[in-house]
């Protein structure tokens, strides 16, 4: 933001990846979405407050009550087994990217994912 002109302008950084054709498309999605929302009177008091969401922190909530309850039936993790240290980062990997086609899907999509994952 040049000298003098802050506040009077906004600017964002950021990085999005792909080609323009398809980020264009992405915003163009964006701003549907938001249209229709306002249009029924529907504003997200935080970021994107939807089912996507809400099922991404649930998921995310019952994760962190798993590792809780494992961390305690273990103890502290033993450094010297290098093998079951890379599955556990692995296993923590895994869930997290599995999460992800709730935020960035239609529920609809990211249920036929899922069920495209186990064969269905």
């Amino acid at each position: 933001v040049p000298a003098g002109e802050e506040g009077e302008k906004y600017y964002a950084g950021g990085f999005n990846g792909g080609s323009t054709k398809e980020f264009l498309k992405m915003s163009e999605v964006i701003a549907d979405r938001v249209t229709k929302d306002l249009e029924n009177d529907v504003i997200a008091l935080w970021h994107d407050v939807s089912i996507g969401m809400v099922l991404f922190a649930l998921y995310h909530g019952i994760g962190l009550i798993v590792h809780r309850i494992w961390s305690d039936k273990r103890g502290k993790a033993k450094e010297s087994n290098i093998v079951f240290n890379w599955l556990n980062i692995f296993a923590t990997y895994m869930f997290v990217v599995l999460s992800f086609p709730l935020l960035v899907m239609p529920l609809d999509k990211a249920g036929q994912f899922y069920l495209a994952l186990v064969g269905m």
